[in-house]
């Protein structure tokens, strides 16, 4: 059995997180903006979505 009696290299030094980046004034707006279209879209197209995906669904098992 081969036994390697190097030593192991020593661990790399140690370095604090860096910090996330911010966003900016702009970004978040634009930010706000597409999560307030999500929200309206889910409440708006989301529910014609799904009813048109049972109507589908209906149709296909000759209900």
């Amino acid at each position: 059995m081969f036994m390697d009696f190097r030593e192991p290299p020593m661990p790399p030094p140690w370095r604090p997180r860096p910090r996330p980046a911010r966003l900016t004034r702009r970004q978040e707006k634009r930010l706000g903006m597409v999560l307030l279209a999500n929200v309206v879209l889910m409440f708006a197209a989301a529910p014609l979505a799904g009813s048109s995906v049972v109507a589908a669904l209906l149709w296909m098992t000759g209900s």
